[in-house]
């Protein structure tokens, strides 16, 4: 009796699955004015937004793919040059550097922010888009926030996603030492809202050139609601806490 229904379900959940991930796909929706330089730009160049997403069949729910990909993550070594920042108040913050082969001071420079309790060498959704940006031969520079990345808390002081100061701070650095090149902000979640709110705070006196937010809330309310929910408070919260504890920990 067992087994047949072992049998049963090995035939029909990869069925399922595989119809379920076709019944999902979409075509990716754009939020963009029409006739706008940007829309034009982004129409031309990125010709697969006009595709269906499908996403892979094994694996096609969000929660999973969060999961699976912290399982099996693969983090690439790459030769960042760490750099220690001092803010006014008595805190500090490390930000690594990649720099490419043949770089100068009007090499365009990528700053990336990682999500809330990430940082440069174990978030590999950062790592592989600053491999990528360096094999263009753009510079990179990781942004870790205070706490994070080997860098211990010196004042009660840490951050959060409404408050984009000390990012501010070093952006305002890093124009200042490259003031003939672009540069783009890239954050992913929680460093996503930091990038998005330093934006709005500045507006057209911002120390960057672009900014690319990356699978980050809309509303935050409701986001907080939904990772409250049983099996996200149970697999991401306690672990998100964990590390946020861990941080403050003496």
């Amino acid at each position: 009796m067992v087994l047949p229904l072992i049998l049963t379900l090995v035939i029909v959940a990869p069925i399922f699955l595989w119809m379920y991930s076709w019944y999902i796909s979409a075509i990716p929706k754009h939020y963009v004015k029409p006739g706008t330089k940007l829309q034009k730009k982004v129409h031309s160049n990125l010709r697969i937004l006009e595709q269906k997403y499908h996403p892979s069949w094994w694996c096609p729910f969000g929660t999973t793919q969060t999961v699976v990909r912290q399982i099996f993550r693969d983090c690439p070594s790459l030769p960042f040059t760490r750099e220690i920042v001092e803010f006014d108040d008595g805190g500090a913050a490390g930000i690594d550097w990649l720099i490419p082969e043949g770089a100068d001071d009007t090499t365009p420079i990528v700053v990336f922010l990682p999500g809330i309790t990430g940082s440069t060498h174990d978030s590999s959704y950062v790592l592989h888009p600053v491999k990528e940006a360096r094999d263009k031969g753009w510079k990179c520079v990781v942004v870790n926030p205070r706490g994070l990345g080997g860098v211990k808390l010196r004042t009660t002081r840490t951050y959060n996603a409404a408050t984009p100061h000390d990012f501010a701070f070093i952006a305002k650095m890093i124009n200042e030492r490259y003031p003939d090149a672009k540069k783009l902000g890239c954050g992913f979640s929680m460093g996503g809202m930091i990038l998005w709110n330093y934006l709005a705070m500045t507006g057209e006196n911002a120390d960057l050139d672009g900014g690319m937010i990356v699978s980050s809330p809309w509303d935050p309310l409701v986001a907080s609601d939904s990772i409250e929910c049983f099996i996200p408070q149970l697999i991401f919260n306690s672990f998100i806490a964990k590390n946020l504890v861990d941080m403050v920990r003496p």
